[in-house]
């Protein structure tokens, strides 16, 4: 795994225009890394293996044109540092690379993993036994045994799409105060992503939103007596527990 692959030959304001990726993070600790980029060193070598093909544009003929290629490791790290909550200014003036060049990277490497690294559900009996022995383990006092994905939605903030990329604009904005999207997503024990759709704009609530997902199509399939949970913002259906607040009880029931 290099960080930077071989420059070959390229002109001197190389290294004046583009940062070397392994020299910026040689000083850092295992706890700042982590800190910067949301995962493990060990954890992006496997991503980029995963990826960097798919990253990978013709470094030749980018010194040839531009004088400074964006390697594929540096990408992936301007990417994952932007997804962690970097500043796309930030990024370029720390990298040296153009605005243009930054968000091209960004979909590159985002539409790379979602290709190489899918997000899945798998309904076999060992699979799930062995996310719900993961939730048990993270519980103090174990009072859901069967559960295999906890589930909840976001509103991500987006532009204003004008007519032509959406009919009714107005339908993105949300009570928040900003244009978005409804995405809902579900995870296991590890805080693995098992499912994400994102079908819905932000006017949507989650329970409708989630209705409208493949998972809650399939979730029938989900065999007896797995579970997953959700918050109060959902419907309380088969296989998918919410909170009760205990309304419509009588004292006799209490």
């Amino acid at each position: 795994f290099s960080l930077t692959g071989t420059p070959g030959h390229v002109t001197r304001s190389y290294h004046r225009q583009r940062a070397r990726f392994d020299r910026l993070i040689g000083g850092m600790t295992e706890a700042l890394f982590v800190l910067c980029f949301r995962m493990k060193l060990p954890v992006m070598q496997l991503l980029f293996t995963l990826i960097a093909d798919d990253i990978t544009r013709n470094i030749p003929q980018a010194v040839r044109s531009s004088g400074a290629p964006i390697y594929p490791a540096l990408r992936l790290a301007m990417t994952v540092r932007y997804l962690a909550g970097g500043s796309y200014l930030d990024l370029t003036a720390l990298y040296g690379v153009s605005v243009p060049g930054f968000y091209q990277s960004v979909w590159m490497v985002c539409e790379a993993i979602v290709d190489r690294v899918p997000i899945t559900f798998d309904m076999r009996i060992q699979n799930l036994n062995r996310i719900a022995n993961g939730f048990v383990r993270r519980q103090r006092k174990v009072a859901f045994r069967y559960v295999v994905g906890a589930l909840d939605g976001m509103l991500v903030k987006i532009k204003r799409l004008s007519v032509k990329e959406f009919a009714k604009p107005v339908q993105m904005w949300c009570r928040k105060g900003y244009y978005g999207l409804n995405v809902q997503g579900m995870c296991d024990a590890r805080r693995i992503f098992t499912f994400v759709a994102i079908n819905c704009p932000a006017s949507v609530h989650d329970s409708v939103a989630f209705s409208m997902s493949t998972l809650y199509q399939f979730l029938h399939l989900l065999p007896e007596p797995f579970v997953i949970l959700a918050d109060a913002a959902y419907k309380s259906i088969p296989l998918c527990l919410t909170p009760f607040d205990g309304r419509g009880l009588s004292l006799i029931h209490i």
